[in-house]
């Protein structure tokens, strides 16, 4: 039997303000919220509810509230019914536990006792059962569901705006809300927007590794493992557009490098950490990068030291000095008869930057810089606009398209085609491929209209005789069918006349 109750509540000072209204702010300068992990030791099983939740695993899971006095005795035995659907969990570490830092959410470690918390491997319905000396004495409904959104550990950019819904699949939506949140920075807010949503700003400079926790109930029980949110500084640099068309969309390619490794932190830093790259790493905004081994560098994957951050770099380049056999493969690309111009490069990287300085946002001489990733594909075309140099005019009746020929860093080669500016000579297209290109034009006559002069042409004077002559034999024709068969009525009836 348990012999005393582990306090697994947080030993922080008590939110002042209430946090359970809407638009409720959880920055810095207020003091953490203190959470009470589980009921009262000595709550009477009459107490407890005849429907229990939880939530789908590995990260979730909720706090049963059957951590109690009664279903400790020797002679009683607590269990659910369909293990496929649920089943009590304990911490891997044992008894000794781990007690949340201030304003975050328990993990599995905190489930110290085997009745403190609940897990869901899928979802749907069981009951949890239990006995006093093999007898039957209460049935306990327990229904699994999936948190869907948000995930329990995510990546933001810092200095934008993100609005977070939480939803359930498999039970009511109603049964969700937003308990708590904090963030224990100044240069991050969190705010409590309704039941179940939330907002997240901050500062576009950050110190490096802010963060924000997002706290659930489900029904009248905690849900562990919460939402943290890393708010990340990135510096997204686009040379390739011209008015930073693409800035956003490169930001959100970084931080889906983080939130993918996150995913599967084990495999992923494992072979990182072995030295290993890899070379097809998807992201989760469909992108597709070769990640570099960090080489001694092991914090450049992870918010760094203060005034450290990200970099992420597209680049249009001309690439003019390139080898003669290297351009003639890369004009060989274009369509069948393309005029070549020119050549470039579209590059997208990813760096570390991890600062010394002791001032947030100033570089200093002992800055280290890691390339960390190439992009070679993006999930989504981004913008490419670049100065070409002035080409002959358009010869009369004829037609100019302008092509790019991209090829890829695995190889492949595509297509695209482009737009050109006269008035400033740029050429603009879409892409996702990363690799060098070619770009040329190819120019087709255009076959000249008949002019409309009033007078049919021969060949439509032909077509008219052609068509007209059928036709005039076919009603003449007629009409002499016609006149015979009135003549022979009008010799039918002077006939009959005479008779």
């Amino acid at each position: 039997m348990k012999n005393k109750r582990i306090a697994l509540g947080l030993s922080v000072i008590a939110l002042a303000a209430s946090i359970s209204s809407a638009n409720v702010s959880a920055n810095s300068g207020l003091p953490a919220p203190t959470i009470d992990w589980n009921i009262d030791y000595n709550t009477p099983l009459s107490e407890i509810p005849d429907e229990l939740y939880t939530v789908v695993g590995p990260n979730y899971f909720t706090f049963s509230n059957l951590d109690i006095e009664e279903l400790y005795a020797d002679n009683i035995t607590v269990s659910v019914a369909d293990t496929s659907i649920a089943d009590f969990v304990m911490s891997p570490y044992g008894s000794g536990g781990m007690v949340a830092g201030a304003g975050e959410a328990a993990t599995i470690a905190s489930c110290t006792y085997k009745l403190a918390c609940l897990q869901g491997k899928k979802n749907g319905k069981t009951e949890i059962i239990i006995e006093e000396d093999g007898e039957e004495i209460r049935r306990i409904g327990l229904t699994s569901a999936t948190l869907t959104t948000p995930d329990t550990l995510n990546y933001l950019p810092s200095g934008a705006t993100y609005d977070g819904t939480g939803s359930l699949n498999g039970a009511s939506n109603d049964l969700l809300k937003l308990d708590t949140v904090y963030t224990p920075s100044g240069k991050a807010h969190i705010n409590i927007t309704g039941d179940r949503s939330f907002r997240i700003t901050s500062n576009e400079v950050i110190d490096q590794g802010k963060v924000a926790y997002a706290i659930w109930k489900i029904g009248d029980q905690y849900i562990g493992g919460g939402t943290t949110y890393n708010i990340v500084m990135i510096e997204a640099n686009d040379r390739a557009s011209l008015d930073n068309q693409n800035k956003d969309y490169l930001m959100n390619t970084a931080i889906s490098v983080f939130t993918k490794i996150t995913t599967d932190g084990w495999t992923y830093s494992q072979s990182l950490m072995n030295g290993n790259d890899l070379p097809e790493f998807k992201t989760t905004n469909g992108s597709i990068l070769h990640i570099y081994h960090p080489g001694d560098n092991f914090f450049a994957f992870m918010p760094g030291y203060r005034g450290s951050k990200h970099v992420i770099n597209l680049d249009a380049n001309e690439k003019n000095d390139l080898e003669e056999a290297e351009k003639t493969t890369l004009s060989a690309k274009l369509p069948e008869g393309a005029k070549s111009v020119g050549y470039g490069e579209l590059l997208s990287e990813l760096y570390s930057v991890i600062s010394n300085s002791d001032t947030p946002g100033e570089r200093g001489s002992g800055d280290i810089t890691t390339r960390i990733g190439r992009v070679n594909q993006f999930g989504e075309a981004v913008q490419v606009s670049i100065e070409v140099p002035e080409v002959e005019a358009v010869k009369k009746n004829f037609e100019r398209k302008w092509y790019v020929a991209i090829t890829s860093y695995d190889g492949t080669s595509e297509i695209i085609e482009a737009t050109y500016d006269e008035s400033n000579h740029r050429l603009n297209f879409t892409a996702k491929k990363m690799g060098n290109f070619a770009y040329g034009y190819v120019d087709k006559v255009i076959t000249p209209l008949v002019p409309d002069t009033g007078i049919l042409s021969t060949k439509s004077m032909m077509t008219a005789v052609a068509t007209f002559v059928p036709l005039t034999l076919v009603a003449f024709g007629a009409v002499a069918i016609k006149a015979k068969k009135h003549g022979d009525h009008k010799k039918a009836k002077r006939h009959n006349h005479f008779n």
